[in-house]
């Protein structure tokens, strides 16, 4: 089963277009650290298939990067946006949780129960994870805010906003 899914994904690659010619990340950097030059923006999203941020938000000749990872939550892409921001001068977070997500309906309770079956020699690391369960959507957008303006990590001059994203409508609504 596994083969035929790699298989299938390594027949889809064939159609890629490798004449893009896409700049180098060097090339980028320096663009991106240049005095007055542009600043990079990072969106943090869920995971989810439903929920791809290049649909939702038209990246237009703007540099952006997505950090994707289960309830988009911050705590997990932490450590990837202060790499991208030291590779691409951020000027920009744009965190983005939505409606019927995974993790309002699986509470870290239940990661963990599940996990603890799966290896129980590891149950004491595994009561100490969060997985970041959310239980009010706008509430989980403005933690996460507050975590990424707490870090001595993310530059005291990035502008992070959040927004809600209602998979039924397709409306991304800022949560302040």
């Amino acid at each position: 089963m596994a083969s035929e899914k790699i298989a299938s994904l390594l027949e889809r690659n064939k159609g890629f277009n490798v004449a893009l010619a896409p700049p180098f990340v060097a090339d980028i950097s320096k663009r991106l650290h240049t005095p007055g030059g542009p600043g990079g923006t990072v969106i943090i999203s869920c995971s989810d298939p439903r929920v791809i941020p290049e649909q939702y938000f038209d990246f237009g000749r703007g540099v952006a990067a997505v950090i994707r990872n289960a309830g988009g939550r911050t705590s997990d892409a932490l450590r990837s946006l202060a790499a991208l921001d030291a590779l691409g001068n951020t000027d920009t977070v744009i965190i983005v949780h939505h409606t019927d997500c995974g993790m309002t309906h699986m509470p870290d309770a239940g990661v963990r129960k599940m996990l603890k079956e799966r290896a129980p020699q590891l149950s004491k690391e595994i009561d100490r994870m969060k997985f970041g369960e959310i239980t009010d959507v706008d509430e989980s957008i403005r933690q996460d805010i507050a975590l990424l303006r707490a870090s001595p990590l993310i530059s005291k001059t990035v502008t992070i906003v959040g927004f809600n994203l209602d998979i039924l409508t397709g409306q991304l609504t800022e949560v302040k």
